[in-house]
């Protein structure tokens, strides 16, 4: 795993080029500045709910297969390659069509359909259920996962605040990962096999954070100055 590590991303460090010259003087860490628009606050906290469950699938996918379906490790190990490998696509796909429809809209929509997902996960109790969850699952994550840097973008106008405010937002989606996984381990009861409460507050936290982009869509439409930040 360590070796194709540095295999990709030597890759990435070669092609990569500056698009811009450096700034002049180092820009700010955090622009308190920004908490002033709704629309900001309503958008990290949103990215904040949603990335606290987010990743609740890929670290208990492989304890699910193995207590509720009795699969061995290697093959419960599979489930986890399938959720990654259906991710990818999701990073890529779903950002063609944020061209078309729009980010927040496309951001929208698999944000909540992830969060059904997650629902669904509760009546799982097979194979080929569990499979195609993690195509699914898999898909729509990974477009959460890669959006919200075009959503943010699209009403951050001013070049100069957009990396400052990008670091502030992924600060606080950062931490949702950061304290998602263990309070949802909390929840689960892995040796009663009860993994019910866990999957619920998975899903619900997703379908929080999906909310919360409606209402930044919703202040979008009602009036264009509120994303002149």
């Amino acid at each position: 795993m360590h070796s194709s590590t540095f295999f990709t991303l030597t890759i990435s460090i070669l092609i990569t080029q500056i698009r811009h010259p450096p700034a002049k003087r180092p820009r700010a860490l955090i622009d308190l500045a920004a908490f002033r628009f709704p629309i900001f606050v309503i958008f990290i906290v949103g990215l904040f709910l949603a990335f606290i469950g987010l990743y609740v699938p890929y670290f208990y996918i492989v304890t699910y297969a193995e207590r509720l379906l009795n699969t061995n490790d290697s093959l419960s190990f599979n489930f986890l390659v399938v959720l990654n490998a259906a991710s990818l696509f999701g990073r890529i796909i779903p950002g063609i069509l944020a061209d078309k429809l729009g980010s927040i809209n496309v951001m929208i929509i698999f944000t909540i359909a992830s969060s059904i997902l997650a629902y669904a996960w509760i009546a799982i109790h097979d194979l080929l259920g569990l499979i195609v969850f993690c195509v699914l699952y898999g898909f729509c994550s990974g477009a959460v996962i890669s959006l919200p840097t075009t959503v943010f973008a699209s009403f951050v106008p001013d070049l100069q605040l957009i990396g400052t405010r990008m670091g502030m937002s992924f600060g606080f989606g950062g931490l949702g990962v950061l304290i998602g996984n263990p309070i949802d381990g909390s929840i689960l009861n892995i040796p009663e096999n009860k993994f019910t409460g866990g999957i619920v507050f998975c899903a619900s936290t997703l379908l929080a954070g999906g909310l919360a982009f409606v209402i930044v869509r919703i202040l979008k439409a009602d009036s264009r100055k509120s994303w002149k930040m």
